[in-house]
Formats: structure tokens, sequence, C-alpha cells
């Protein structure tokens, strides 16, 4: 109910089995959590405050609290509560991994460093890893990093797939775009199978100006999964972004909508095609619904240039700087805002 949009009527489903005179601790987290997902963060907070305190204390109420104050930007309140966290001897992964990315926030590198490298298992693991990896990578250059995830990989062999895909978003993310690929090819002799390393060469091929291999992995990937919805909104996509064949990118983002229509991601295509077709009216309303949906910049961008084509000069500025104010390091918003001028 809280996903097709009808909130009011999702959390008053929730609220019922709360007060259920059987209602467990479970029922009463995962109604919090409802909550805290639908903005009502201090009705989430009042929930979750009698289990993280007293005599007995439940580690799922005091994480909780701890993402909220995270989330909210107040560290040292989620210091305090995955600290507290650590000290009940449940959860211990992601109570270090939390006070490692509090450490990163604060530039403390040194001690991110001493907490991550302890999340050796769980949810977060690969996660803690690759942030560490990555820090090697530029304090010692991209072969550090790299050897850190070989030899987490050697501790986790079965996570082989994720590992080669971390590995390639390493190099990726230190700008050396073709190791990527050939981190990933490799990747795909030892893994042919894996959907995720394809997936992820398409991209790298976009991100080393090889737009055609993309195309062509697409197609390949369309002839073995050919109703997958993400590989046919990407091959759409990626299509319609270069200008081609809009009409089949405009069939193939539309079985996807087909198969998932509230997908901020598949409505913020199908709104780029019909911009590439010049249908503007068409393409502001999808890419309204997908600003609903999602917070991506990617959307903010694609709305913004629906607007200005429309021309809605003014709206098309506020739409960049609104999602610039949101991500102040995203370089694309900053150039397109230089280029539309005062």
């Amino acid at each position: 109910l809280i996903a097709s949009g009808d909130e009011e009527a999702g959390l008053e489903s929730a609220r019922e089995l709360v007060m259920a005179p059987d209602a467990d601790v479970a029922t009463h987290l995962e109604y919090a959590l409802l909550l805290a997902a639908t903005g009502r963060i201090d009705e989430a907070r009042a929930m979750l405050t009698p289990y993280a305190s007293g005599p007995t204390v439940i580690p799922g109420a005091v994480r909780s609290l701890g993402v909220l104050d995270l989330d909210q930007g107040d560290l040292d309140a989620a210091n305090a509560r995955f600290e507290d966290l650590l000290s009940t001897g449940a959860q211990s992964y992601e109570a270090l991994y939390f006070l490692g990315n509090i450490a990163d926030r604060r530039d403390d590198t040194e001690r991110a460093l001493r907490y991550y490298t302890r999340v050796t298992g769980g949810d977060y693991a690969l996660a803690a890893q690759s942030r560490v990896a990555r820090i090697k990578a530029e304090q010692s250059g991209l072969d550090a990093g790299l050897a850190h995830l070989d030899e987490f990989l050697r501790g986790h062999p079965q996570r082989g797939p994720e590992v080669v895909a971390a590995r390639a978003g390493l190099a990726s993310a230190i700008g050396e775009n073709s190791r990527s690929v050939e981190i990933l090819d490799a990747g795909l002799v030892q893994y042919p199978d894996s959907f995720d390393l394809r997936m992820a060469r398409v991209f790298a091929y976009e991100r080393t100006g090889k737009p055609e291999a993309a195309i062509r992995e697409l197609r390949k990937l369309l002839k073995d999964r050919p109703d997958d919805a993400v590989v046919q909104n990407a091959l759409g996509y990626t299509l319609a972004d270069r200008g081609q064949s809009l009409d089949e990118a405009a069939a193939l983002v539309g079985a996807a909508l087909a198969q998932t229509p509230d997908s901020a991601a598949v409505l913020d295509s199908m709104g780029w095609v019909r911009f590439r077709q010049g249908r503007l009216p068409e393409a502001l309303e999808y890419l309204m619904r997908a600003r609903g949906l999602g917070d991506d910049a990617e959307i903010d961008l694609h709305l913004g240039e629906v607007q200005w084509a429309l021309g809605n000069r003014d709206e098309a500025r506020k739409t960049w700087q609104e999602a610039l104010q949101r991500q102040p390091e995203n370089a694309r918003l900053k150039e397109r805002l230089e280029r539309a001028g005062p």
C-alpha cells in the first residue's frame, strides 16, 4: 500500500498489527522503520527509544536509531548509538561498519580504516573492504587497493563475481577506466554467466567512450534474456542517449515500464526517449513522475533539459540548482548550470 502511494492506508494496516495483543517486538521495530521511511521521524523515534535503553536493550532498536541520526547528519549522536550497539555484542559487524562510515565522514581516515578492516563478515563486509581498498589506492596507488580486495577474495571465494565488480569499480573510481574493462574481461573468463559482471562491462564501455561496444553487449544480453526489464531499459536508454533507433528504444523502454511501472529509472528512460523524439509534453510528464519516485541527479538533469526545451528556463535552472544542493559535488550539474548562465 505504501509503495503504491497510499501511505495512510498502509500505515493504518501496520498500526492494527502493532496494537494487537499478541504483537511482538519485531513487529514494533518494523512499524518504526515504516514510519521512518514515510518521513515520520519523530514517531519512529518514539517507537524505538523505549527499546534502546533500560534493563532490556534491543540491538535492532539501537541500530535503527543510529541510522536515523546518521541520515539526519547528527554524527555525534549516531556515533554514540553505534558504540552502544557494539557494547551489546550483537550486530557487531554492522556497528563497526557504521562507526567506520562516521569516521569517514569526519575525514578521520586512520580511525575509519581501523573500524572498516574489522568488518570481515555480515552484510557490510564487501562494502567495508571496498572502502579500505579505495583508501589504500588513494594513498599508495591502484595496485595496493586491488591487492587488498584480492586478499578479501581469498577468504571469501564464494563472492568471486562481487569482488571482481568491486575491483573494476575501484579502478573506475580513480579514473582507470581502461583497467576497469580489463578486470571485467578477465572476470568474465572466470565467471562467464555473471549477469552483474556483463552489465558492469556495459557501463565500463560507456565510460571509456565505446558506446557501440556497449550496445553490442546489451544486444547479446537481450538475446539471452529477452524479457529482462533491466536489459530492455538499459538498451533502450543507451540507444536514445545516442539518438539511435528511437522507435526501437521506445518499444524496449515501454516493455520494461510495463513490468516495472513505478521504477524511477525506467520512467526517466522513457522521458529521455520522448525528449529525443521531440515529444516534450510527454517527456515532461514521465520525468516529473520519475522525480517523485527517485532522488537521482540524472533525472534532474533530464528534467531540466526538457523544461529548457519547452522555454521554461527559470524552472530548468531551479531544477538543476536544487539537485546541486543535494549533491554539491556533482560535476555534470555544475557544468550544466554554468552553460545555462545567470
